[in-house]
């Protein structure tokens, strides 16, 4: 049997995301996404807009091989950090 790890993140902008104090996290999101991708350990993202109406509301799920490759990509990775 094959296990993942799967991780979601669902936050809420404490300004609206279209705010100039929101534009480095927006620039990087296609660069960080990608580097993701080409992560070890990287099984799969959610993509698209989804059912969701509120343009505040942000939410990031991605699978994983391992907890160990998640954590690589989330805390090592020096451009993912510094969009955290």
């Amino acid at each position: 049997m094959i296990w993942h790890i799967a991780q979601i993140n669902v936050a809420r902008f404490s300004v609206a995301r279209a705010d100039p104090v929101n534009a480095d996290f927006e620039a990087a999101l296609d660069e960080v996404n990608a580097l993701a991708e080409a992560s070890p350990g990287f099984v799969w993202r959610m993509t698209g807009e989804g059912e969701n109406d509120d343009p505040d509301l942000t939410i990031n799920m991605t699978v994983w091989e391992s907890i160990e490759q998640l954590s690589a990509f989330a805390y090592r990775n020096i451009t993912h950090r510094g969009v955290m």
